[in-house]
């Protein structure tokens, strides 16, 4: 019934409107699947036709020998009786067949990252991977299908090795697979692939389906070891630290969205530099790492739109202050210097800013987070952006977190590459 459809949709709605996303949702449309006719699917033709026209590529002119490349690449992917389709080629495959067409290297370059944006063809002009043209981005998924997912009869066949069953439980329980499985995995299943490991391995890191893993805690390893973040498991809440005393107040970094393959390019980073060193599991959004002195923990946890830093101390006795300080300021140095390296090569449009939660009472969660600025933290205090009527933010145990910035009076602490 109607009402019935509109309750549905009310509840989608209530539990969608808090989310950031939430603005992406243009519409709300129910389709009857046993009605050939129903007219709501002629109103789910139009409502997809006026979204696709308000895009940005949409309308867009593009060269008529761009047209053509796209056609001849296009009937490649299609089997005949003489070949098998065409996958990828070499960008020097490509190239040759531009000139055909009469385009230089500059056209046929700016045509392929077209087609990329598009979603058509996967290319990259990157120095490790502009060499590679995917014509099949689906037959891409599948081979790094085989890799991030596990099928129930990978663990339990009969078939399979001792140790072979081992690397997927470790994949399926931890998250966590070595470059050697993977190449065995495509050895097995795609006999015939003739792109370099190495290569399709930095393709699934570019798209964040895998992190280079490692810490101070490993020996050497003549193969790497990667995370696969779809695969890492939630925490529990006895896996998140509560019972230990915090060190400094605690700090987050507000984003209007925050891309779970930045957070797990942190952790990545972190791991790869041998910063500090691993505690304990890694999790989706959460992970925890000793920091230098070892008497310290550094917490990072990664929400829909922002990630919190927490400093707990691994002794009841309070720390000198002064090397507390220290080392807070050199931490979030650090975290805001990969944070800034990440999303200027992967995501160049999002910012962040150092932010603290209010202690407003009667208020949602996500409407505490108040940005900062480095004359507030001198001062010690801040009011409330978005509250009237509450007591001033007591910003002292922040001072740690920026001891070194006191010539920066009056700037928000954003950042925005």
């Amino acid at each position: 019934t109607v009402q019935y459809i509109n309750d549905y949709f009310h509840k989608i709605d209530t539990n969608l409107h808090s989310k950031v996303y939430f603005r992406h949702v243009k519409t709300y449309i129910a389709v009857d699947n046993k009605s050939d006719d129903d007219p709501e699917l002629n109103r789910l033709k139009k409502t997809i036709v006026q979204l696709a026209e308000g895009q940005g590529f949409w309308g867009q002119k593009v060269p008529i020998k761009w047209l053509l490349l796209e056609k001849h690449l296009r009937g490649l992917k299609v089997e005949s009786e003489d070949r098998e389709p065409v996958r990828f080629l070499k960008f020097e495959e490509v190239k040759a067949i531009g000139l055909r067409e009469e385009m230089d290297q500059a056209s046929v370059t700016a045509c392929l990252e077209f087609y990329h944006s598009v979603g058509d063809m996967i290319f990259f002009n990157e120095n490790n991977l502009c060499d590679l043209v995917i014509l099949d981005p689906q037959w891409l998924i599948d081979v790094f299908k085989s890799v991030i997912t596990v099928p129930k009869f990978d663990i339990d066949s009969s078939e399979q090795s001792e140790s072979e069953r081992t690397v997927w439980e470790i994949l399926d329980k931890d998250g966590v697979i070595m470059e050697k499985s993977i190449e065995t995995v495509w050895k097995d299943r795609y006999a015939k692939l003739s792109i370099p490991s190495d290569v399709m391995i930095d393709i699934m890191q570019r798209f964040d389906l895998i992190c280079p893993f490692g810490n101070n805690q490993r020996s050497f390893q003549e193969k790497r070891q990667f995370f696969v973040p779809c695969l890492l498991p939630k925490p529990e809440p006895s896996d998140v630290i509560k019972n230990k005393p915090l060190a400094v107040g605690t700090l987050f970094y507000t984003f209007s969205f925050l891309p779970k393959g930045l957070f797990h390019r942190l952790v990545a980073k972190i791991c790869q530099e041998n910063k500090w060193s691993l505690h304990g599991k890694l999790y989706f959004d959460y992970a925890v790492f000793k920091v230098t002195d070892q008497l310290h923990v550094l917490t990072l946890l990664a929400e829909e739109n922002y990630l919190e830093l927490k400093i707990h101390q691994l002794l009841k006795e309070r720390t000198n202050r002064r090397q507390n300080s220290d080392m807070c300021l050199t931490i979030r140095e650090d975290i805001e210097a990969i944070l800034k390296s990440a999303i200027k090569i992967y995501c160049p449009s999002v910012s962040f800013k150092a932010s603290v939660r209010c202690r407003c009472l009667n208020i949602q969660e996500g409407q505490k987070l108040v940005p900062i600025s480095t004359d507030e933290i001198n001062r010690g205090h801040k009011l409330c952006d978005f509250h009237t009527n509450c007591e001033a933010i007591d910003l002292q145990d922040y001072k740690p977190w920026f001891q070194m910035m006191e010539g920066n009076y009056g700037k928000c602490i954003e950042t925005k590459v």
